[in-house]
Formats: structure tokens, C-alpha cells, sequence
């Protein structure tokens, strides 16, 4: 494998083309559910802080004119928005061969299988969701009611578990001994590139093909590093050590959780970013690394007007590829 990679072919992020049109049209797909169908959710609760006006649609929210929506846009960076490159599809491949009844036992089969699926980038759907959402309820508040993303839509989307051991849970005798294992590599490859940093590229040079007992552990490292609990930067994270080990065994571990967490903090986060952008004559930027493409794909699954034309799922397709 060339070290010539760019160390963000996995995570590039594509900048699909802002389109007013097809913001109009989002915007009054929402609307329009709203307006003909009945549902049993819960009103919207106006006891907080969220104003009145938020539990409208997006289309008569005020949302701003188009060339602020086009600043707003250009402003919020989605780091955990990340795509799998062709070295990654064919370590998948490799290592499902040989280790799939493991996955399936630590039911992480679906999620790695969903993380080669490449999902386009809608920005402009993402923020108007992303509008209606309140920090104080955890939901998006719409015309109809509240409603939210929920672990079983992170397990049924995504693939990941919500029963199983904390993400936090602690090694025995031999996980510690892979551990340091994994920690010595770690610090011989950045004495070898005297870097500070360990990228995805060194470290898949460093474990692929190895047919060790490693490979398969520095894989999952890989695996949760970038595209399970991302980071703003494009480096392989020692905080996911034990996780790997564990998984590497097929210990279950509630990954649905954190990854839900995450998400729920980083909409927060993207709410106020949005007031304070309407309210602000300066340009405003945001960093966001929670896995926000589970925001728009769960917004297909509700609003289907907004759904792009199904795929044809191949057999042993997780359902993010339809």
C-alpha cells in the first residue's frame, strides 16, 4: 500500500452544491406532512425556553433568506461525516472473511458493513432539521408534535448494538497485554515518522496484511476511530483501545449509546449555532464530529417526499445501502 495516500481520502467530505430550489422543497415536504397526517406524538411542550414559533415547520419557522442559509451552511463543518476509501472496503473484506462470526457475536457485522456505504451530504435538509431541534427535550419539535432519534433507530440504521457492556468497561489480565501490545506499536510508528500523531494511512500500513493476532484488534481500532466515535482530527485514538480488544473477543458493547449521546450533544450544539448566527454580524464557524449522517437518513425514513430514489439492495446489504 502507497504511503502516498491523503491521510483524509477516508473522511473527505464532500461539499454537495447549495440548491434554493431544492431547500424550497424540503422545506414544504415538511410542511406538508405536517398538515395531512395524524399522528399520536406528543404535543410540543412551550413550557421551555424554546420559543413559540419553534415548534413550527422549517417552512414557517422565518428561516433565513437564502444567501444567510448559504453563510449558515458554509459555517458548520461535519467532521464525523466520513467516507470509507478503497484501502478500507478491501480491509473489510478481508477481515469479514475470516472474523464475520465474531462481528455478528459482538453485533458489529451490520455497523462495519454500514460504514462502506457512502451517503451524499445534504447539508441544507441536516440544518433544517437541525432548526427544529430543542436542547432542553432532546427532540425535534414540529407542527404535528415532538419527535426524536432514538437508540433503536441508531441500532436499526446504523447497525449498532444497545445492549452490552459500557463503552468505558475495563480489560481483565490478557486484554491489558494486547494493550500494551497496541501502545508500543503506536509509539514505533510515530519514533518512526517522528510525528505527533498517528493518521489512518500509517496505521493501516503498519497492521494490514499482517496475518497476526493484531491485525484483526488494530482494525476495529481503525474502524471506531473513524467512523464510530470521530474525532475533529484524522488520527487513529488510543481512547478506543479497550473497546477493540473487547469487541476483537465478541463482547457486546452498547456503542448505540454513545453514539446517540454524541448526537444529541452535537445538535445542541448545532441548534445554538443557528440562533447565534441569525443574531450575529460576524461569521460564525462550527466543528461538528457526531455521526450526523444518521440525522438525514432518519429523515428520509420520516418524510419520504424527501427520500432519493431506493437502491437495489444487493443480498447481506446493510439497510443503508437501500
Amino acid at each position: 500500500m502507497s504511503s502516498q495516500h491523503n491521510d483524509n481520502d477516508m473522511l473527505d467530505e464532500v461539499q454537495e452544491p447549495s440548491s434554493d430550489v431544492g431547500k424550497r422543497s424540503t422545506y414544504s415536504a415538511l410542511a406538508r406532512r405536517s398538515s395531512r397526517e395524524k399522528t399520536q406524538l406528543l404535543k410540543p411542550c412551550l413550557t421551555t425556553s424554546v420559543e413559540g414559533s419553534e415548534a413550527m415547520g422549517p417552512s414557517q419557522s422565518g428561516s433565513a433568506p437564502c444567501s444567510q442559509s448559504k453563510a449558515l451552511s458554509m459555517g458548520v463543518s461535519f467532521y464525523g461525516w466520513r467516507f470509507a476509501n478503497e484501502d478500507f472496503k478491501l480491509w473489510v473484506k478481508k477481515m469479514s472473511d475470516v472474523h464475520e462470526h465474531t462481528w455478528r457475536k459482538a453485533w458489529i457485522f451490520e455497523a462495519i458493513m454500514a460504514s462502506t456505504v457512502r451517503i451524499p451530504k445534504d447539508v441544507d435538509l441536516v440544518l433544517a432539521i437541525a432548526e427544529k431541534w430543542c436542547p432542553e427535550t432532546k427532540t425535534f419539535l414540529f407542527p404535528w408534535g415532538e419527535a426524536s432519534i432514538t437508540l433503536e433507530d441508531v441500532m436499526v440504521l446504523l447497525g449498532f448494538s444497545v445492549l452490552g457492556l459500557p463503552v468505558f468497561a475495563t480489560l481483565d489480565s490478557s486484554g491489558e497485554m494486547v494493550m500494551e501490545k497496541l501502545n508500543s506499536e503506536w509509539l514505533a510508528i510515530k519514533r518512526k515518522g517522528h510525528v505527533s500523531i498517528v493518521t489512518q494511512v500509517t496505521w493501516t500500513e503498519r497492521f494490514m496484511n499482517r496475518d497476526d493476532e493484531y491485525e484483526h484488534v488494530a482494525f476495529l481500532v481503525l474502524w471506531l476511530s473513524y467512523f464510530v466515535l470521530p474525532s475533529r482530527y484524522p488520527h487513529v485514538c488510543q481512547e478506543v483501545f479497550p473497546i477493540a480488544i473487547h469487541l476483537s473477543r465478541g463482547t457486546r458493547i452498547a456503542l448505540a449509546t454513545a453514539v446517540l449521546a454524541h448526537l444529541y450533544a452535537d445538535l445542541s450544539l448545532l441548534k445554538n449555532y443557528i440562533t447565534d448566527f441569525k443574531e450575529s454580524t460576524t461569521t460564525l464557524k462550527i466543528g461538528l464530529t457526531a455521526l450526523f449522517k444518521l440525522v438525514q437518513v432518519w429523515t428520509w425514513e420520516r418524510f419520504r417526499e424527501l427520500q432519493p430514489k431506493p437502491n437495489q439492495m444487493q443480498k447481506g446489504e446493510p439497510r443503508l445501502a437501500r
